[in-house]
């Protein structure tokens, strides 16, 4: 890890905004000596960040489901609060779709932003106040919202359980495959294809986690790959960087 000091916690939701939220996380870390930077890979999710940092004045922004790594530098204390939502479960409290962010952040829309909801946040004193201020925003927010659409919900199920073939799959939840790309990128913010390439990656990454000794064609094959060569050609062009890379870090 770049930094030793950094304290994340994540936690789940209440039940009634679990079809939508896949947990609450936070980060806080000192300010740092030296500048320190952090990379961001993709995970097929779109968050809600709130920088509570003494320097910052941010009000919250959207980060968009992403391609590509995401680097930011840290110079100052870091003190993020933070939503995750499911592939798919964020555009019910957003009022335009997710490709619109996709590999970008942008500020919360301004029915958020009126809720002063950052300030509220800045005057809770502990995680858990700031969790449940969070939380409470979004389950007040619930009746307004629409429900998952269910074919990408289901998609999505299918696709992180090791399902490959996009048509097979758009057939199952009763669609075209150009038509269930449409709604990957309207509710995901990336076409179903590449959201499949996301779910790879990740899985990836914990079998890199927790494996003791890397075994890279053992861990190719166990994740879905052709080979070897097609998990580095891939895990560079969503990470930047190797397999071998990624389990030095």
């Amino acid at each position: 890890m770049d930094y030793i000091q950094e304290r994340y916690k994540e936690q789940l939701p209440a039940k009634a905004l679990r079809p939508y939220v896949d947990c609450f996380w936070s980060s806080l870390a000192p300010a740092h000596i030296a500048p320190v930077t952090r990379r961001i890979l993709p995970d097929g999710c779109i968050d809600f960040i709130f920088d509570l940092s003494p320097s910052s004045s941010c009000e919250g922004k959207v980060v968009g489901t992403m391609t590509r790594p995401l680097l930011f530098q840290i110079t100052d204390s870091v003190c993020l609060v933070a939503v995750r939502f499911r592939p798919g479960g964020a555009v019910p409290f957003l009022n335009f779709a997710a490709d619109e962010v996709t590999d970008l952040q942008c500020e919360l829309p301004r029915e958020w932003r009126m809720t002063r909801l950052a300030d509220r946040l800045r005057n809770e004193t502990t995680l858990s106040g700031r969790i449940h201020q969070l939380e409470s925003a979004l389950l007040d927010r619930l009746a307004e919202t629409l429900p998952v659409d269910k074919r990408v919900q289901i998609a999505v199920s299918m696709i992180e359980q090791g399902h490959k073939r996009i048509g097979a799959i758009a057939n199952e939840v009763g669609t075209s495959r150009q038509h269930l790309n449409r709604l990957f990128r309207q509710h995901v913010g990336v076409g179903a294809k590449c959201f499949g390439r996301i779910v790879r990656l990740q899985q990836l990454l914990a079998h890199v986690e927790t494996a003791k000794q890397a075994n890279w064609s053992f861990a190719a094959l166990n994740v879905g790959y052709y080979d070897q060569a097609h998990m580095v050609t891939e895990c560079r062009s969503l990470t930047g960087l190797t397999p071998t890379e990624l389990a030095a870090r």
